[in-house]
């Protein structure tokens, strides 16, 4: 930085900033994380699926905050603070056009066709 100028600080809206890592007591006194199920109207096999998602959340040790059939209620869940964790039964039962949208890049579609050759060997 040159000499005269001020560090400025930025505000970036709907950030949160990771904590440190807590200590032992810290982590003693942190709450499980609240996980909020969202199962589709119309899902077949729904219960089935709610079960599914209700061992996970206990294997995980996260708290079950609300099972929802909306989106939106998901969104209202998590931004007003009451969910950190969504979880569903499969990639399938997520609305195509949720907003926020989520990628997966292992599940990136290249249109390329995969390699099938051994790579060479180097000598």
């Amino acid at each position: 930085m040159a000499a005269g100028q001020q560090e400025q600080t930025v505000r970036v809206p709907y950030l949160r900033l990771v904590p440190p890592t807590p200590s032992p007591r810290e982590r003693r006194e942190l709450q499980p994380l609240r996980a909020v199920v969202f199962m589709p109207p119309g899902t077949p096999a729904a219960a089935r699926w709610t079960d599914a998602c209700s061992d996970y959340i206990q294997r995980r040790g996260y708290r079950l905050a609300a099972v929802v059939g909306a989106w939106r209620d998901v969104i209202q869940l998590v931004f007003g603070d009451e969910a950190d964790v969504v979880v569903v039964g499969r990639r399938d039962q997520l609305p195509p056009d949720r907003i926020p949208r989520v990628d997966v890049v292992v599940e990136e579609d290249r249109g390329e066709a995969p390699n099938r050759r051994r790579p060479k060997r180097l000598k």
